[in-house]
């Protein structure tokens, strides 16, 4: 099994969501052991309409930005950066509409 890196702080001063060697899945299925920034900020927005409202159009804004700079003749396969937090939000916002 391959060593996991350490986590090193964001840009913002914190860290890169995950301690304890939580997956994004694990913090998505709420795993309880896993306490993380991400968590504490899923659930404040599962919490409030409103906050949830906000996030999922920065998130789209910010992905939609991403993806209008990638070139035209980008192969279909490249891969595009996405902030975790973002792919987190929709992908929240997706599952819960399966509920």
């Amino acid at each position: 099994m391959a060593e996991r890196a350490p986590d090193e702080p964001a840009a913002g001063g914190g860290t890169s969501g995950f301690t304890h060697h939580a997956s994004a899945w694990d913090v998505m299925a709420g795993q309880p052991e896993f306490e993380t920034e991400l968590k504490d900020y899923l659930k404040a927005i599962n919490e409030n309409a409103d906050l949830r409202a906000v996030a999922t159009l920065r998130s789209l804004s910010r992905i939609r930005s991403e993806l209008e700079r990638i070139p035209e003749t980008a192969a279909l396969g490249d891969p595009v950066e996405l902030r975790l937090q973002d792919v987190m939000v929709l992908a929240r916002q997706l599952l819960s509409r399966l509920r």
